[in-house]
C-alpha cells in the first residue's frame, strides 16, 4: 500500500486510435532479435552496474514509456515463477503471480540513478511476490474502469530459457512458434535470452496499436538499450 499508493490510474501512451469504453483483448505480435554485440554489451553494463540484466532491461523500457508518455510516474508488471516454497517445487502445474514495479524517473535521473531506483524497487516488489495480484488489487481498491486493466497496463518479462529440443524417452520434444491474435495488456513484452540468442517479442492490442508503430516503438527500444549498453 504504500509503494503504490498514488499510482496513476493509467499510463497514457499515445495509440493510433482511441481507447475502446470496454477493453478489448484483440492483439497482434511483432518479434526483434536483438544483435549479440548489444546483448554482450547489456551484460557488461549489468555486471558493472551491480544490477540483474532484468534490471537494466527493464530501466531501458521504462525510459522507452517514459519518452513516448512524457509521464514520469507509472506502473510496470511482470511475472514471477511463485515457486519459493519447497512444499510445491515438485507439484507439475503453473506457477505465477503479477508483481507491480513503480516506475520513477522524476528529476532526470542518470543511468546510475536510474538504475538505483529500479533495482530497490524490484527488491521490495520480490519481497512480496507471494501477495496475490487479485488481493493486491483488492487492497489498493482502485477506481475500475472496463477500458484498462487495474495497476498496470503494460508488461516486461525476461524468460531465461533454453529451446534445444528435448527428449522424453522416446518423445521428442521441440517449441513451436504460434500466431498471436489475443493481447493480455496493452502492450506485453517478452524477452527471450536463449542459446541461440535474445529474442523480444511485443504483443499489442490491436485495437490501440498499428503494427507499424509497435516497429517503431521496438526500433526506439533497440535505440535506448544501446544506451544504456553504453
Amino acid at each position: 500500500k504504500q509503494q503504490l499508493r498514488g499510482l496513476p490510474p493509467v499510463l497514457a501512451l499515445p495509440t493510433d486510435r482511441p481507447r475502446p469504453r470496454l477493453q478489448t483483448h484483440r492483439g497482434g505480435r511483432r518479434v526483434v532479435r536483438l544483435p549479440e554485440t548489444l546483448v554482450d554489451a547489456l551484460r557488461v553494463a549489468a555486471r558493472r552496474e551491480g544490477v540483474t540484466l532484468f534490471m537494466l532491461m527493464l530501466a531501458a523500457f521504462e525510459v522507452l514509456l517514459h519518452r513516448y508518455s512524457g509521464e514520469d510516474d507509472f506502473a510496470v508488471g511482470t511475472v514471477v515463477g511463485a515457486r519459493d516454497r519447497p512444499e510445491v517445487e515438485r507439484v507439475v502445474g503453473f506457477f505465477a503471480n503479477n508483481i507491480v514495479l513503480r516506475a520513477d524517473l522524476a528529476g532526470d535521473p542518470t543511468v546510475s540513478e536510474l538504475l538505483a531506483r529500479v533495482r530497490e524497487t524490484a527488491l521490495k516488489a520480490y519481497a512480496h511476490q507471494e501477495m496475490p495480484f487479485d488481493q493486491l488489487v483488492e487492497a489498493l481498491a482502485p477506481r475500475r474502469d472496463l477500458d484498462h486493466a487495474p495497476l498496470f497496463q503494460v508488461l516486461f518479462v525476461l524468460h531465461a530459457i533454453s529451446n534445444a529440443p528435448s527428449a522424453l524417452d522416446s518423445v521428442r520434444a521441440t517449441i513451436e512458434e504460434l500466431p498471436i491474435e489475443t493481447a493480455r495488456f496493452d502492450l506485453a513484452v517478452d524477452v527471450f535470452d536463449t542459446h541461440e540468442g535474445m529474442r523480444v517479442c511485443v504483443e499489442y492490442n490491436a485495437d490501440l496499436f498499428d503494427a507499424a508503430t509497435i516497429d517503431r516503438l521496438a526500433g526506439h527500444g533497440i535505440a535506448v538499450s544501446c544506451d544504456h549498453g553504453d
